[in-house]
């Protein structure tokens, strides 16, 4: 049959009946039989990632139900987007594609297959929850633009610790991921390919510090680019003032500093009588500890921690002479 009128038929089928032709989709991709028809078929999975001229909103569906489909969902993205067929074809669902190396290395290289897994949500959190998937992704220049280019993608990823790790360990778009996110600047992050370039550009720190929301996707990765981050901030005098040590006093007690401003608190130093335990918080997101001090006598310095948007210190102990200096930077 020409292939031209296998697409019209498979079109009126699942479209052109509306939402009942989404219904029909998904019963048939439960069923083996028409399962292995439909994925061995080019002009069916054609109408399954392509958006036809008419087809409804019902079409944004089907993406979807594919995705949710515990059979041969390996063997359509191998048919329709031309992958190694041997690589894909006994991967079921989309959790065994995510879950096999060389599948994902495979559509991790295609631009096309990922643009597709990155706007699905189904697809994507099947990719987050998988470290061999979200390796492949952060390895792949391809992939990495396709996931750092969707909110869909970046929303998972970013709801997901182990995947916002590798992702932030890519040396790949990870400042337009970061931008993509939080709605920032594609202009001022695009270029900035690392985590590490990001750190290095005082115009993308100042647009992430006046974000709440790109404060808190960078609270841990930052953390390993302290160096970098201070003399970007030092030499970034268009951006920032800077404070050197801003003292606070916080003995045995929960001391909170400046939360939700645009600031930048670097601990520098710490003093206390051999009583007190210091605990340091991250300013958009008090949950997250960036560093810890033993109790110890006089001052002692501290060589880790960033916090963006003010600072949380807390004490645990009996004295009541205990200090922290902080190198604060404030956004001009």
């Amino acid at each position: 049959m020409d292939i031209v009128l296998k697409q019209r038929l498979y079109e009126k089928l699942w479209k052109d009946n509306y939402y009942k032709g989404a219904d029909v989709f998904r019963e048939q991709m439960t069923h083996k039989e028409f399962a292995d028809l439909i994925t061995e078929s080019k002009p069916a999975m054609n109408v399954v990632f392509e958006k036809m001229e008419n087809a409804g909103e019902e079409y944004r569906f089907l993406p979807e139900i594919f995705f949710s489909s515990c059979i041969n969902v390996g063997k359509g993205l191998a048919i329709y987007y031309n992958l190694d067929y041997n690589k894909l074809k006994d991967l079921n669902s989309i959790d065994d594609v995510a879950a096999d190396e060389a599948a994902m290395t495979e559509i991790a290289a295609s631009q096309l297959a990922m643009e597709e897994i990155a706007k699905s949500s189904t697809a994507m959190n099947a990719v987050a929850k998988s470290s061999t998937a979200m390796n492949a992704v952060a390895g792949s220049s391809t992939a990495m633009n396709a996931v750092a280019g969707s909110s869909t993608a970046m929303n998972v990823v970013a709801g997901s610790s182990t995947a916002m790790n590798i992702f932030f360990g890519s040396q790949y778009y990870v400042g337009k991921g970061i931008a993509t996110y939080a709605g920032l600047s594609h202009s001022i992050f695009d270029s900035l390919s690392s985590i590490s370039a990001v750190a290095g550009s005082a115009i993308a720190i100042k647009a992430i510090v006046m974000s709440s929301t790109a404060s808190k996707i960078v609270a841990n990765s930052i953390q390993n680019y302290r160096s970098k981050l201070i003399s970007t901030l030092d030499n970034g005098t268009q951006y920032f003032s800077k404070h050197s040590n801003y003292e606070i006093n916080f003995n045995a007690n929960t001391i909170d500093r400046e939360l939700n401003t645009n600031t930048i608190y670097i601990p520098i130093q710490c003093y206390d009588d051999s009583d007190t335990n210091c605990y340091l918080y991250y300013g958009a997101d008090t949950s997250k500890r960036i560093c810890y001090i033993i109790r110890h006598s006089g001052w002692t310095n501290i060589n880790s921690g960033v916090s963006f948007r003010g600072v949380r210190v807390q004490g645990s102990g009996t004295a009541d002479n205990n200090y922290v200096k902080f190198n604060k930077y404030t956004v001009k």
